[in-house]
């Protein structure tokens, strides 16, 4: 989470739109994403895992399966 919140923080000295921005990952990956957004929209999870949210909400959430 430090890292998303160093690239929300200086944004604009490194020229990223956060409007933008989408977290993203596969297998492992997918869970620390997934892990990311519910520890950022709960304080129970910020307290368990002693984390602070990010300071701002993602602005959708997608799920996408393999059928194959």
């Amino acid at each position: 989470m430090s890292a998303i919140r160093y690239l929300y923080k200086n944004a604009g000295e490194l020229g990223l739109d956060m409007d933008k921005a989408y977290l993203t990952g596969d297998s492992a990956g997918a869970l620390l994403a997934y892990y990311v957004l519910s520890i950022n929209g709960s304080s129970k999870l910020q307290e368990a895992f002693q984390e602070e949210g990010l300071g701002f909400r993602f602005k959708d959430f997608m799920e996408v399966k393999d059928n194959g």
